[in-house]
């Protein structure tokens, strides 16, 4: 069995550590970090760490897409990420002794076509007994998407369901023949 997780918009977490945060003043930061990121990416992770087989789809903007590759060649993780023009999101944690204060940016432009071939390669990807975790915030989505954003989610039920032992719950629990939300029920 293989993970196939999905984050469609990863970041680069800039992680700033200063004596103190006061706003509005002049800081002198003490150490600054960066780390490959997003809720899939940290699955992947997380999952490579204790031997689980997994593969990583989604989006990274090709201008800054080395974190990313120096943490999948590090981890067992198969990079099935599709690179885009442009750069990955860069959120930055501004640290001190007291609190975390966190900036987050937005993601990379989503096209119709980018989405189709990231759900594509996961569909090609994902072998029967596999599952998949679709993790984390959205990008900025075509209109189209914006105005019925279930379809986007669809396509992915349909693609993983295809192709994978388990069938991806549907997210209209409670209608008649959908799937609890917090169940994948198989075949």
């Amino acid at each position: 069995m293989r993970v196939h997780t999905l984050t469609l918009n990863p970041a680069i977490d800039e992680t700033i550590t200063l004596d103190a945060l006061v706003p509005g003043q002049v800081h002198r930061a003490r150490g600054v970090r960066q780390n490959a990121g997003g809720k899939g990416i940290n699955v992947a992770s997380c999952l490579a760490d204790w031997g689980v087989p997994v593969s990583a789809h989604g989006l990274l903007g090709r201008d800054n897409a080395a974190p990313f590759e120096a943490l999948f060649a590090a981890k067992p993780i198969t990079d099935a990420m599709a690179r885009v023009d442009g750069a990955t999101r860069v959120n930055l944690k501004l640290v001190d002794a007291h609190d975390t204060t966190d900036i987050n940016l937005d993601g990379l432009a989503v096209t119709d076509e980018t989405l189709a071939t990231v759900l594509d390669g996961l569909a090609a990807s994902a072998v029967p007994g596999d599952m998949v975790v679709l993790a984390g915030s959205l990008p900025r989505l075509p209109a189209r998407l914006l105005c019925h954003p279930g379809r986007a989610a669809a396509r992915a039920r349909r693609a993983c369901a295809a192709r994978c032992q388990w069938r991806v719950p549907d997210p209209r629990a409670g209608r008649a023949g959908a799937a609890p939300r917090d169940q994948a029920q198989p075949r």
